[in-house]
């Protein structure tokens, strides 16, 4: 897993939030084109990590006053504090 900057880490989020931004980003930018099985694929196992207690944010690589469009950007999972898993968003 690829250590995410600290200061990239931006809101607290969770699996239904993630899934609203992700219908809203598609709709803004007239995404007609599904992710990838692969990506599918990588978004299941991501979610299967979350456990009760653990703690998802939204990173990005640019400020938080405009992360979208960010060269780097996704979800990143904490445990305890400590980063178990990370997933790059694909739009």
């Amino acid at each position: 897993m690829l250590m995410i900057p600290p200061d990239w880490i931006r809101e607290k989020t969770t699996v239904a939030e993630i899934a609203t931004d992700w219908s809203e980003r598609r709709k803004k930018h007239d995404w007609w084109t599904p992710p990838s099985p692969k990506w599918n694929r990588e978004w299941d196992a991501f979610v299967q990590t979350i456990q009760e207690g653990d703690e998802l944010f939204h990173f990005s690589s640019h400020p938080s006053f405009w992360p979208e469009g960010a060269k780097e950007e996704g979800y990143i999972i904490f445990r305890s504090g400590v980063a178990v898993r990370t997933i790059y968003f694909v739009g």
